[in-house]
């Protein structure tokens, strides 16, 4: 072979792999293509996950405030489930047997009163009895005084 036949031989390789190059090239260009692309959705899913950070954060804030109101509230149900069963026990131990024992003596003052009552009416039917006998006794006198 001669050196212009090999020297032709090189160029057509060369040609060959110059192609295949250049195809090579073009492939990764398309391959930076892509990843350019998927390098952009990267980001804008990194901004939307930034975005979901904050959000969650924002959320995590309002639970912690949620958090010290319940516990506040929880406060003040124990308070006020302590004050009324204090309200109840005073209610069961005070109160209640107080009322009876002024009912009792109200009953009592009622049966005096009623008794008393019973004899101002007996003492009553007396002065109407006196005022008739009195009027029957005045009645005979002027009999007596007529007949003498």
């Amino acid at each position: 072979m001669s050196e212009n036949n090999l020297l032709e031989l090189i160029y057509k390789e060369t040609l060959g792999i110059k192609e295949q190059q250049i195809n090579t090239n073009r492939r990764l260009d398309k391959m930076d293509e892509r990843l350019d692309g998927i390098d952009e959705r990267l980001d804008k899913m990194d901004e939307r996950f930034d975005g979901i950070d904050e959000r969650l954060d924002g959320m995590d804030e309002r639970f912690e405030g949620m958090d010290k109101r319940f516990d506040g509230l929880t406060l003040l149900v124990t308070e006020n489930a302590r004050r009324l069963k204090n309200i109840e026990l005073t209610l069961e131990n005070e109160i209640t047997p107080n009322i009876m024992r002024v009912a009792e003596a109200h009953l009592d003052l009622s049966r005096k009163l009623d008794d008393a009552l019973k004899i101002d009416r007996e003492k009553e039917m007396m002065v109407l009895k006196i005022n008739i006998l009195d009027g029957e006794v005045r009645r005979l006198k002027e009999r007596v005084d007529c007949l003498a």
